[in-house]
């Protein structure tokens, strides 16, 4: 692990000058597209969720730097009429026995990292936020489950998170699955504002559809701007993959890893004069499907009759790979060079119709869509995204965050790595993984600041930072740079350094025994100021004493930065019965003795 140095004046140039950011800080500074605006919780109160029983109201208290901080249960944090942090104490499955609502609650940002190994999921019913702003939301899964059938109808009311409109909102690195309708439901017909919104890094699986950034109400068109959908992977299901539009400004779709046999893919859904970015994808079919995606035009949906049709759709660089071998290898450019996947639904044209390419663009389109994420071609994209997606870290005793993926979302991942899908939309399969339930221990954070004690240390050199203070000045307050993740550090431009261990010899640097002595084996241990302390790992020469010569033992340590320190132990066994020597002396060395006197000479060997 690395020690964080911050330093605020490089952090905020690289982030001006390598993401062309202006004004306040990110959500989060591996935060990316519309919902990177969100400036969640900050500001608000802590509320420090201790028990997996949701149903528990919160309790108010004040921590050592006199802040104040709530315990309880989940709903209500969730419901809580102000800015705030949540994290959690606890690890393990929270069951909702109905919907967990939550309208007009603006600021709000969940760590669902904070919790010890095992995370949080959320089960049994709905999540739901409603017309509220500002909402971070960071790694935490939710696995509704409450729909039964196989397979399970298209029952429009029950998903694994529900967002019913709502400005500046981001998803990073959840779970969902186990929707009736959808996984994710991020829009609203409803006469709600809903701009800038996120998913991102997440992984949504197995219900009836995947998911929909999208509304049908024209009025709400000029109210729906910048819906980003980037390094997410959608595994073992079909259709909306994913169904984005419903707005006159610009959309992004990229770098997402995209497993699916449904009927039809993504859908650009009523958004006649858009700028579409659909590019840099990686579609990994496990059959022999040809299935498109699809535009479906404003024109003859119930709302209105009205058609702009003046879509420009950047398209390019993806990669459409089924069992036969690949449709798109990533290499086509040129404006037209992805037409091949899109065609036609609905919208007054006949269903699979070949897209027109006069709505296709040959450049980028440019325009509203902020903090824009680093340039990654398909490849890349499957790479890390398999690599990091969902819900897949916790925080340990001292500080440091580890991984820990659940089952269920380590079988996704699995067949989208071998091109396998596991039967899906069958409520029979959603068996809830078995996750640890654990707690964080009394001397993980005895001010009660949301931080572990060990971090702020490290970080502060004594506890006396509260949750809400900024000790470096960058904008984000304590708590947050507390759980920023190494995506995090990188995206900031933050050069962390790494103090390497310290490794010692037990018994010493050197031991002299005689052959035929006993050799106990005393070891060697390590610190180091990042990964804590443990035995080193023995090498070297084997002690035979039965042997005299000279032995070596090595102790040594290699910390997760890959800094090596090392310790010996030289032991000398040496026989007795063959040491030699320079001279022999006899005492007294001379003497006078009378007739019949005797005396006694003494031999003194001086050996080398």
């Amino acid at each position: 692990m690395k020690k964080l140095v911050y330093i605020l004046f490089l952090i905020c140039n690289a982030l001006s000058a390598q993401h062309g950011d202006n004004g306040p800080v990110k959500a989060f500074p591996s935060a990316w597209g519309g919902g990177s605006v969100s400036t969640g919780g900050r500001g608000g109160v802590l509320i420090i969720v201790t028990t997996l029983d949701g149903t528990v109201g919160l309790t108010s208290h004040t921590n050592t730097q006199g802040e104040t901080y709530y315990t309880g249960g989940l709903r209500a944090a969730w419901s809580f009429n102000g800015a705030r942090y949540i994290i959690f104490n606890v690890s393990g499955n929270i069951p909702i026995s109905s919907d967990m609502t939550a309208t007009r609650r603006d600021n709000m940002t969940i760590f669902g990292h904070s919790a010890p190994q095992g995370g949080i999921t959320i089960t049994g019913d709905n999540p739901q936020l409603t017309d509220s702003d500002n909402l971070t939301i960071r790694y935490l899964r939710s696995r509704n489950g409450s729909q039964v059938g196989n397979p399970i109808s298209d029952d429009q009311s029950t998903y694994g998170f529900k967002v019913n409109g709502g400005d500046n909102i981001i998803f990073d690195h959840v779970s969902a699955s186990w929707g009736g309708d959808k996984a994710i439901l991020m829009g609203t017909n409803l006469e709600y504002s809903q701009n800038n919104h996120t998913i991102q890094r997440s992984l949504l699986s197995d219900s009836h559809t995947y998911l929909q950034m999208s509304n049908q109400n024209a009025v709400n068109f000029p109210n729906h701007q910048n819906p980003t959908f980037v390094l997410n992977m959608l595994a073992r299901g079909s259709n909306r993959t994913p169904n984005i539009g419903g707005t006159d400004g610009y959309v992004l779709v990229k770098n997402n890893v995209i497993q699916t046999n449904g009927t039809k893919f993504g859908v650009i859904q009523w958004s006649d004069n858009a700028y579409v970015n659909w590019t840099d994808n990686y579609y990994k079919i496990p059959s022999g499907s040809t299935e498109t995606n699809e535009f479906q035009r404003q024109c003859c949906n119930k709302y209105t009759t009205e058609s702009f049709y003046d879509l420009r759709l950047y398209t390019q660089r993806n990669v459409y790979q089924n069992t036969n071998g690949f449709i798109l290898d990533g290499s086509e450019t040129g404006k037209d060079s992805n037409a091949p996947i899109w065609t036609y639904r609905l919208g007054g044209i006949s269903d699979n119709t070949p897209i027109d390419t006069n709505l296709l663009v040959a450049t980028e389109n440019t325009g509203t869509i902020p903090n824009l994420p680093p340039s990654r071609n398909a490849y890349e994209a499957y790479d890390t995204v398999t690599a990091d997606v969902g819900a897949n870290l916790y925080m340990d005793e001292d500080g440091y965050l580890q991984s820990y993926q659940d089952s269920w979302d380590t079988d996704c991942i699995n067949g989208v790595l071998n091109n396998t899908m596991a039967q899906h939309g069958y409520s029979d399969n959603w068996i809830l993984p078995s996750i640890p339930n654990n707690t964080h221990g009394g001397s993980y954070d005895t001010d009660n600041d949301g931080m572990a004690d060990a971090w702020e240390i490290r970080e502060f050199g004594d506890l006396d930072e509260g949750y809400g203070g900024d000790f470096d000045g960058d904008g984000y307050e304590n708590i947050e740079e507390f759980f920023f993740t190494q995506e995090d550090l990188d995206a900031s431009g933050v050069t962390p350094t790494n103090e390497c261990p310290v490794v010692v010899s037990t018994a010493g640097s050197s031991l002299t025994l005689d052959t035929g002595d006993t050799y106990t084996e005393a070891g060697g241990t390590w610190t180091d100021a990042e990964d804590g302390s443990g035995a080193a790992t023995v090498g070297g020469d084997t002690v035979n004493t039965s042997v005299a010569g000279t032995y070596v033992v090595t102790y040594s340590y290699t910390d997760m930065d890959g800094c090596t320190d090392t310790a010996t132990l030289t032991v000398v066994v040496s026989d007795p019965s063959t040491i030699p020597a320079t001279g022999v002396s006899i005492a007294p060395s001379d003497t006078s003795l009378d007739v019949g006197q005797t005396v006694d000479l003494t031999e003194t060997y001086a050996p080398t």
